[in-house]
């Protein structure tokens, strides 16, 4: 360093050079060098990368001790201050292909800029001086040809503005909290997380007792256990939780809680606490929390949907956040069935006079198990949907009955991004006035946002795919002249048991529940089990005067319907498989 400012007493920067490396971007970097006046401020400065402008972010000041003198005999003056560069996204440079991120510096004394040097300047200078070459001629050709400006470098990914980090045969990604750009940069998302971090629980303690075990508990099911997270196992608290001991008889845990579907979620914290030989069970008061995500998100281009992979992962095996659980046992992450289905849910609509706008106390719903289907090397994602009425109101005086369950299913091909690209649609309707309803495959019309749009029979509530479809193909009323988009819900799916359903029963169903959407909405009724409805294997629409004759087949047996149905019909027909899967 002596040899290099020897032969290069000019006002410069010594350090950094033009091109350095760094560990970590918060690292304190020295900058230091001559100036030819004593006692002056020299300003270190950052360039921000997003105005283009300069922004000084410390000061170096020359000091007239230990001058260096120069080959002429003129003295150059020493500064040195150690900064660290403004850590906001707006100073660093992304590098998607190395995954670096670059800052941009320099050394100012009014509008002049300090030279740098490459790394090489040593060398440089020693060659310079064995050549005799004078200060000047020294210093211009060892000064590097980046006119003053140094380049910081560090390997970095997925933090706020850096690029995002590769991962071996899935998306790129970003911390948490931030979501990888459409530029492979990591943003703050435009949805709200679905994540409380550092959330907190008080549990009460006997006086003596410690807390052995402690498990947070998620109201998510209607029958069932319902699903828990280990928080505390043998006075150990796991990964990722902090206990403390605010006061002798409470203890305090804090860990993240990670959402699992829109809208109203209930949870609390179950636990044993011991003294000696003494146990006694503690839990903490319920908590009623809410989420909500933008209508839009994931609604890319009709018939095409796709949830930020950061924090809406599709498949467990690729779920490493606090929100993920498979309460239904399908490898699909709940949180991504609960938000795809709010976003997909139909809008309907119906005739002008349908009887539904006519009754106040009358309700519909969208009652919706998500299936995954692999068929050969191919992946497919099934929306088996059931419109659930209170009644079919008939046709002139004739063939009302309480409850109405209409079938509309919506097949996916999912990508190696998981993005879902629509291929088939199925749908039950009346052909003709005296027929039974039977299914129908017809092109999907989408609404501009993505919304996929079903156009209901007056009434009898037939359901086609498109206006075109239900005019040319319909026998009753299909004008589509008021809409209504009803509350969908994630029932689960089916199984001999039961046990792969989310809710069952429809009786008792609490209004700050998992599933408050169907709270006294069509008591009576059941989702899956034929015992549990009123009428068994019926559905009555919540309705007292039913019977097995005037009535609607269960959800649960419509949905295994619409399974059967695209298996046979699309992914096993060589036919209809080359018309809607190509």
């Amino acid at each position: 360093m002596r040899l290099l400012l020897a032969a290069l007493a000019v006002g410069c920067v010594a350090t950094p050079r033009a091109k350095t490396d760094l560990a970590h971007r918060g690292d304190a970097i020295e900058f230091s060098g001559l100036f030819e006046v004593p006692g002056v401020e020299l300003a270190v400065q950052a360039k921000n990368q997003r105005t283009q402008s300069w922004v000084r972010f410390a000061t170096a000041v020359t000091r007239a001790q230990d001058p260096v003198i120069g080959q002429s005999g003129s003295p150059y003056f020493r500064y040195s201050v150690s900064a660290v560069v403004p850590q906001h996204p707006d100073y660093w440079l992304a590098h998607r292909e190395s995954r670096r991120i670059e800052a941009q510096v320099r050394v100012a004394y009014g509008e002049r800029v300090l030279a740098v040097f490459d790394a090489d300047a040593e060398g440089c200078a020693r060659r310079a001086h064995a050549r005799g070459s004078a200060e000047r001629e020294a210093f211009e050709a060892c000064a590097s040809e980046q006119a003053g400006v140094a380049r910081l470098f560090v390997a970095s990914c997925g933090g706020l503005g850096e690029p995002c980090c590769p991962r071996a045969q899935a998306p790129d990604s970003c911390s948490r909290g931030f979501s990888c750009g459409a530029s492979a940069v990591c943003e703050k998302p435009s949805y709200p997380l679905p994540l409380i971090e550092g959330y907190q629980v008080d549990l009460p303690l006997s006086p003596g007792f410690s807390l052995r075990d402690a498990w947070l508990v998620l109201d998510d099911r209607e029958h069932g256990p319902d699903s828990v997270r280990p928080l505390v196992e043998g006075y150990a608290p796991r990964e990722g939780v902090e206990r403390e001991l605010p006061h002798p008889n409470m203890v305090r845990l804090r860990f993240d809680l990670g959402f699992w579907k829109p809208g109203k979620q209930r949870v609390f914290v179950r636990g044993s606490s011991v003294k000696g030989d003494q146990r006694n069970p503690v839990e903490s008061a319920p908590q009623l929390l809410e989420y909500s995500v933008p209508r839009s998100l994931g609604l890319l281009a009709p018939g095409r949907f796709q949830l930020p992979h950061a924090h809406f992962p599709r498949l467990m095996r690729e779920c490493h956040d606090p929100s993920c659980k498979d309460a239904d046992g399908d490898g699909q992450n709940d949180l991504w069935e609960h938000v795809a289905v709010e976003q997909l849910r139909p809008r309907l609509m119906l005739d002008d006079k349908d009887r539904l706008f006519e009754r106040a106390s009358d309700s519909v719903r969208v009652l919706s198990s998500i299936v995954p289907v692999q068929h050969g090397t191919e992946s497919y994602v099934l929306f088996a949907n059931v419109i659930a009425f209170s009644r079919d109101y008939g046709h002139m005086g004739a063939g009302d009955h309480p409850g109405d369950t209409e079938a509309f299913g919506m097949l996916f091909r999912v990508d190696e991004s998981d993005t879902l690209t629509w291929v088939a649609s199925a749908a039950k309707g009346h052909s003709c006035l005296t027929c039974k309803p039977r299914f129908n495959f017809h092109t999907q019309e989408f609404a501009d946002d993505g919304t996929p749009l079903l156009y209901v029979e007056r009434n009898k509530h037939g359901l086609w795919q498109s206006g075109r479809a239900c005019r040319e193909h319909a026998a009753f009323s299909c004008r589509g002249e008021r809409s209504l988009r009803p509350e969908a819900l994630n029932v689960g799916d089916p199984s001999a048991d039961g046990a792969a359903g989310l809710v069952d029963g429809l009786d008792g169903l609490a209004p700050n529940g998992p599933f408050a959407q169907l709270a006294g909405v069509f008591p009576g009724d059941a989702i899956w089990t034929a015992g549990r409805a009123r009428v068994p294997g019926r559905f009555c629409g919540g309705r007292v005067s039913c019977n097995g004759r005037y009535s609607a087949n269960q959800p649960g047996n419509v949905i295994s319907n619409l399974l059967s149905l695209f298996q046979r019909e699309v992914l096993d027909s060589p036919k209809l498989s080359r018309q809607v899967l190509q």
